[in-house]
């Protein structure tokens, strides 16, 4: 079965996610909406469906498993969070 490739802009995405890899989440955000035009939220919803993509992993693999890892610790840590109820 072969694995399609990756569109222009799935390939802009990842390029975007490696230049603005680290910096604060409110620039990457803020640079997104001038880049692409997407709210936050739309950003990382595009980003997190391109790096489920087998063509991501077999162009970028170090950049994705490394963003994959990021998704997966933010997931757990919101999962594990524990909230007090107020009476």
């Amino acid at each position: 079965m072969a694995t399609r490739t990756l569109t222009d802009l799935e390939v802009r995405i990842l390029d975007f996610a490696e230049k603005h890899e680290g910096q604060k989440p409110a620039l990457t955000y803020a640079a997104a909406r001038a880049e692409f035009g997407w709210s936050a939220a739309g950003y990382v919803q595009k980003l997190y469906a391109v790096l489920d993509l087998p063509a991501a992993e077999t162009k970028r693999p170090l950049l994705v498993h490394r963003l994959q890892r990021v998704r997966d610790e933010r997931s757990q840590a919101r999962a594990s969070r524990t909230f007090r109820l107020v009476s």
